[in-house]
């Protein structure tokens, strides 16, 4: 069954880095890096998102490519973009979480999933970064 859903694409550049990024009228849907020559935005989602109705566009990604830009410049993101994710509340948790770790500190899933109230809860917060559409956003 196919899903009219309109996602906006976008392509941008910072030095050696291409990024890509997706969002609907709703928000951030995904954001993905790339240090290979880049495609077209509409090219590089068309797999990834082969059943919604892709349009470049960046003023649907603005919110999203402004909070990146700040984030790869190590500035505080003074816009939150609003977003469009399917996930749990778990792994909504887990992303906002990792979030707060200020640049440049680490922590381990223990201690993220100790943070977030699940304690013990290291694999599962490991399986939900591995599902995390904004690794730049929830790095």
């Amino acid at each position: 069954m196919k899903n009219d859903k309109k996602i906006y694409c976008w392509r941008f550049r910072i030095e050696d880095l291409e990024i890509y990024t997706a969002s609907s009228n709703q928000g951030a849907i995904e954001a993905a890096l790339s240090l290979e020559p880049g495609v077209e935005p509409l090219s590089y989602f068309q797999n990834r998102l082969p059943y919604d109705h892709l349009i470049e566009d960046i003023e649907k990604n603005e919110s999203l490519v402004k909070a990146i830009e700040s984030r790869l410049m190590n500035a505080p993101i003074n816009i939150t973009p609003s977003f469009d994710i399917q996930c749990t509340p778990f792994q909504m948790n887990v992303w906002k979480a990792v979030e707060q770790i200020p640049f440049g500190r680490t922590r381990t899933y223990g201690e993220v999933a100790d943070f977030i109230g699940k304690k013990g809860g290291a694999r599962a917060v490991g399986q939900a970064m591995n599902k995390n559409p904004l690794p730049i956003i929830f790095p």
